[in-house]
């Protein structure tokens, strides 16, 4: 999920709250349209600005707001096929507010506070221009536990194969064909990298180097040719 690649051209910012320096370093990476979410919308509003949302393949969600209790009813509607990223500057207590659009997010970033090098510091890291390493200190309600974290890294692992037109369901079936090539003995292990554009959609390691299961393949191997 992160960081975004700045190939993916269709990314919308959701602020709730000011945006800030936040919005003006994601313009620095990118070109994202800059939506500006209102409190206590009508049902009418909500339907369009959750359609105008659905056209878009990242989402990113800036909260610098504590009071979330007026945009509750625009989040439990909130179920885009998008990718969600939620980008948090406030105290994680406040964050129990809105547990449910978190627990159904592709990413969650708890900033705790909303200084200009935090926010700018953060929208680096979403376009893999800086890093982020952290586990949360306590649990957010029953949605995240404690000790949870992941590092954010300067360079996607891996792209989502649809962006470049390959299907991610027909990439799946690679593993089928490789674990059955290892179950008849065609070759004890082996790794299946593939590239779109320069950018990897697909790689995995499978078995072992001699099939005694006792040494691993894994992406660092190294193979006689």
């Amino acid at each position: 999920v992160l960081p975004i690649d700045t190939d993916v051209k269709e990314v919308a910012v959701l602020n709730v709250g000011a945006g800030g320096a936040f919005n003006q370093t994601l313009q620095k990476h990118s070109k994202p349209e800059i939506i500006q979410l209102k409190g206590n919308m009508s049902p009418a509003e909500r339907k369009t600005l959750h359609g105008k949302l659905a056209s878009y393949k990242r989402i990113i969600v800036g909260i610098n707001e504590r009071q979330l209790a007026p945009y509750r009813t625009f989040f439990s509607e909130f179920a885009p096929e998008a990718q969600v990223i939620y980008v948090c500057f406030i105290p994680m207590k406040q964050l129990t507010q809105i547990e449910k659009p978190l627990h159904d997010a592709s990413a969650v970033i708890l900033c705790h506070a909303n200084d200009k090098d935090i926010q700018e510091h953060t929208a680096n890291a979403i376009f893999g221009e800086a890093t982020i390493n952290g586990r949360l200190s306590a649990s957010i309600g029953n949605v995240f536990k404690a000790g949870v974290g992941y590092i954010i890294p300067t360079k996607p692992h891996l792209y989502i194969p649809e962006e470049y037109g390959l299907k991610s369901k027909v990439l799946q079936r690679i593993d089928t064909i490789v674990a059955k090539g290892i179950k008849e003995g065609a070759f004890p292990g082996a790794q299946v990298v593939i590239l779109k554009n320069g950018k990897t959609v697909y790689d995995k390691a499978f078995g072992t180097y001699t099939g005694d299961k006792k040494t691993p393949v894994t992406s660092e191997s190294i193979y006689d040719i």
